[in-house]
């Protein structure tokens, strides 16, 4: 079931990879899998709501569905950082990317 974004809560993630633009993790919260916003240069610039089957992520108790994968475009510029973050401001963990 489809909650309002504001009423999710306990949110755990944790992004698994982040280089040559491609990042990759997973989300969750207590209903399921949880949105994700990128943060570039300190400003949201894309959402996403993780879908990818993740087994190892079901052992552990989290949703199946919870894993992302997303290609930045265009991609990081030298010197240049991301942060991945719930919709209450909380990071993923391992949630920056610079490189």
């Amino acid at each position: 079931k489809l909650k309002d974004i504001d009423s999710l809560t306990g949110f755990v993630g944790y992004v698994d990879s982040c280089a040559n633009g491609a990042i990759s993790g997973w989300a969750a919260s207590e209903y399921g899998a949880a949105p994700v916003i990128v943060r570039r240069r300190s400003k949201p610039t894309i959402t996403i709501l993780p879908s990818l089957e993740r087994p190892d992520l079901l052992k552990a108790g989290y949703p199946l569905e919870a894993g992302f994968h997303l290609t930045l475009t265009p991609p990081l510029r030298s010197g240049e950082r991301i942060e991945l973050v719930f919709p209450d401001g909380q990071r993923l963990n391992g949630a920056s990317c610079k490189t």
